[in-house]
């Protein structure tokens, strides 16, 4: 115990300084603070029940075990369940407001064209996880939203909100194909949109694919003896009894959890994490609406851990790099924010060639249609990847700039050769959080 609390207090002094690491940031590792804690508190390693120690109980040992895997489970399905249920309170609003909602396919549309921004046919990897045929799998599903992307959108907000099910269901049916379940969903998250969930979420799963409950028959599936204390109600009465102090923090910290979850849904731009509402990836995007504000990037750092992260820009919340801040950067880099209400606003530190202006001026102009055209127009969506693929290439050619760029309007054929940046039509925070009140962006993330 004390080994884990240490833990769990390095964790908050290490990883609070990597807060813009492209590997680690935000929710990607929000469940390692709960997982320490529990086992830290675990009553299945306390001296008088641990059977190995002189003086331990079998029976006790077990239901404390059992007791820790179910607190786990509960954390890990109401952080599942606050995501969903995001999903459905934004597609609710939007519905409300004449907007589209989540399950149309068009928002996971949106988020495969942003991982595309760093794919190509060469990108087998994310953050050192195997995706073969990344890119592949990708261009499928961009080019395929009704049929592919509608049911996935179904599926993930199914999936989530659903999840709390598992804990009414018998453990050795349900732990281990949840588990299962739950790492093929962040697999596939790794595989179409390059963000690593699974390395950081999958020692959860650790809970209940070692649930004791779940392995108390002679086998998977194999129900344990009616003597077994292994239910949520039965390990909790007989570890409370065994252990009351450790059961009682236990028990406090997965309410304070669950509370979170529920109470921070009204307070949006509260971050107390570890605890959360869980909202990421919650609001409903469609690339073609031209109602709604976007945000097109494109950068030569690399996708890999130890790197910036993608969204310390200005188009994310503080803490990020400022627009002045870009010229300094060691790498190439683009943001263009366009759509909805607001002029086109482009920041860079290279210098704007006649390739790169037409193929980004071909990006707004796509994006600039009607709701439903991501699902009617055929060709929307290969025209939208193909001004994708000209504008990475005449990227990668344009050359840096050799100075701090003067602001002036995007798109200015006139000074094509001189890089483009307009600091001073960049909305702050406070007031791009106001406009999505009114017009969603697409590049709200966790």
């Amino acid at each position: 115990a004390p080994c884990l609390g240490s833990a769990l207090l390095f964790y908050h002094l290490y990883f609070s300084q990597l807060y813009c690491e492209a590997h680690v940031g935000a929710h990607v590792t929000v469940l390692i603070p709960p997982a320490l804690l529990l086992l830290a508190m675990s009553p299945a390693i306390d001296p008088t029940i641990d059977p190995t120690i002189d003086g331990g109980d079998d029976q006790s040992a077990l239901a404390a075990a059992a007791f820790t895997c179910w607190m786990m489970k509960i954390v890990l399905t109401s952080a599942y369940c606050g995501a969903g249920v995001c999903k459905i309170t934004h597609s609710i609003d939007n519905l409300r407001r004449g907007f589209g909602s989540w399950c149309t396919g068009s928002t996971l549309q949106a988020f495969i064209f942003e991982a595309m921004f760093l794919s190509n046919p060469s990108t087998h990897t994310s953050f050192g996880m195997p995706t073969p045929f990344s890119y592949a799998l990708q261009k499928l599903h961009l080019l395929n939203p009704t049929l592919l992307l509608m049911p996935a959108s179904f599926g993930a907000v199914a999936f989530e909100t659903l999840a709390p099910l598992v804990l009414l269901a018998p453990a050795y049916l349900a732990s281990v194909p949840f588990a299962f379940s739950g790492l093929a969903f962040h697999y596939g998250i790794a595989l179409l949109q390059n963000i690593d969930f699974l390395s950081w979420w999958s020692p959860a799963y650790a809970f209940l694919l070692a649930d004791p409950a779940a392995w108390a028959g002679e086998g998977l599936f194999s129900p344990p003896s009616d003597a077994a204390p292994l239910g949520l109600l039965e390990s909790v009465r007989l570890t409370y009894e065994a252990a009351p102090i450790r059961a009682t923090l236990s028990l406090a910290y997965v309410v304070v959890h669950v509370l979170a979850v529920i109470v921070l849904r009204f307070f949006p731009s509260a971050e107390i994490l570890p605890l959360s509402s869980f909202p990421m990836f919650g609001s409903p995007q469609n690339l073609f609406d031209r109602r709604l504000r976007k945000h097109f990037w494109l950068t030569e750092k690399a996708h890999t851990t130890g790197t910036l992260k993608n969204y310390a820009f200005s188009f994310c919340r503080p803490q990020t790099v400022l627009p002045q801040e870009i010229s300094r950067l060691p790498f190439k880099y683009l943001l263009l924010s366009h759509g909805g209400d607001a002029e086109p606003v482009l920041h860079t530190n290279i210098q704007m060639t006649a390739r790169l202006s037409s193929a980004l001026e071909q990006i707004t102009s796509l994006c600039r249609q009607e709701p439903d055209t991501f699902s009617r127009c055929d060709n929307a969506a290969p025209a939208l990847l193909a001004a994708l693929e000209e504008s990475k290439a005449a990227f990668a050619e344009a050359p840096r700039a050799l100075a701090p760029a003067k602001a002036h309007k995007a798109f200015d054929s006139s000074r094509m050769d001189e890089p483009s940046c307009v600091i001073d039509a960049t909305p702050s925070t406070a007031s791009m959080m106001s406009a999505n009140q009114r017009t969603p962006m697409l590049s709200e993330r966790a």
